[in-house]
């Protein structure tokens, strides 16, 4: 009996488990199908959405064609009665018009672009030259006057004194000289400008070559000779700071030699400090100068540059020069209209200077 009753239980849990797998795998077929159908669906409706879209694309096309069509027989219903005169008229106004726009765009001459554009390149750069006014470089001439002076009398300068002052007083001559060179470029440089627009609207006018290379060449040799001038009160400077730089060593032992608290002592003192603020006047100087000559050094090379263009015009080495098409009559007054607007920079600096 115990037998039977094992038998019946055993066969109720195959039972059971042979259900809950059938449960099973009906439930993922019967998910996997409904999976499908529901993506079936949706590519079915995307499909629709897509045929829909062109056809209304379709649509409207053939309504913008259709009323494009109607306005065309309509307009031509209207111009067909016109008179011959009008209709001629507007004959020629398309024809004009598909010339215009199928003919392509004269450009200028190679040379004419070339000049223009490298002028226009070297005059922007030096708008870009932020060069100190003449003033500022030629205050330090009085202020190595009074150092001169002032080292001079000074018994703490008492070996030194004399060649500090003379050199001091050479630093300030160099300085007077560089600065009064500046000045003379600063007016010439303006002057370039004015002159470049005068040329440019002669050839405008009359078509004759271009006199500007002697000008350009001018203002280069000035520049040369603001550079030399520069450079010759750096070496100047230079050989005054080692001299000063004694002077300080000599005063220093004076002081310190110097026993009494005399009225003296306390005048050398003073003007050591006084000498010690003149040597660095004398850094802030070099670095000035410095700055000044790498800038004019590299002005120089573009004024040389160009000024080498414009002696290949005035020496016949460009025989189409003469020959000037409208377009380049026109790129080149084109080039004179912006530089006048790169000419205001150096009339400001030139009014800091006078003012």
């Amino acid at each position: 009996m115990a037998g039977f009753d094992e038998f019946m239980t055993k066969n109720a849990n195959n039972t059971e488990t042979d259900l809950k797998e059938r449960k099973r795998v009906y439930h993922y077929h019967y998910s996997k199908e409904f999976n499908e159908e529901e993506t079936k669906q949706d590519n079915n409706n995307s499909s629709d959405i897509g045929i829909k879209a062109d056809d209304d694309i379709f649509v409207i096309m053939s309504c913008l064609l259709n009323r494009l069509k109607k306005n065309s027989i309509l307009y031509w219903n209207k111009f067909s009665q016109y008179p011959p005169q009008i209709k001629l008229s507007f004959a020629i106004i398309i024809i004009l018009l598909s010339i215009y726009f199928m003919i392509p765009t004269s450009q200028p001459s190679y040379f004419i672009k070339k000049f223009a554009d490298s002028t226009n390149d070297i005059f922007s750069e030096i708008n870009t030259i932020d060069l100190p006014a003449s003033d500022a470089i030629m205050a330090h001439t009085v202020s190595c006057r009074r150092a001169a002076n002032m080292i001079e009398r000074s018994p703490a300068f008492k070996n030194n004194g004399k060649m500090i002052a003379s050199n001091l007083r050479l630093f300030g001559e160099k300085v007077m000289i560089a600065g009064q060179d500046l000045r003379k470029m600063y007016r010439k440089g303006s002057f370039v400008f004015t002159a470049f627009d005068i040329e440019i609207d002669a050839m405008m006018k009359k078509l004759e070559k271009l006199e500007y290379a002697d000008i350009i060449k001018e203002f280069r040799i000035m520049v040369a000779d603001t550079i030399k001038s520069v450079t010759d009160a750096e070496n100047t400077r230079d050989g005054t700071e080692k001299y000063i730089i004694e002077g300080i060593r000599e005063a220093e032992n004076f002081i310190v030699d110097f026993k009494s608290n005399s009225v003296e002592l306390t005048k050398s003192k003073v003007d050591l400090q006084i000498t010690n603020d003149i040597m660095k006047h004398l850094h802030n100087a070099a670095l000035h100068l410095d700055k000044v000559n790498k800038i004019l050094i590299d002005y120089e090379d573009k004024l040389y540059d160009l000024s080498t263009e414009m002696s290949q015009i005035t020496t016949g080495g460009y025989d189409d020069i003469l020959n000037l098409s409208k377009t380049d009559l026109k790129y080149l007054k084109n080039s004179v209209d912006i530089l006048k607007k790169t000419h205001d920079k150096f009339v400001r600096k030139e009014n800091l200077i006078e003012g």
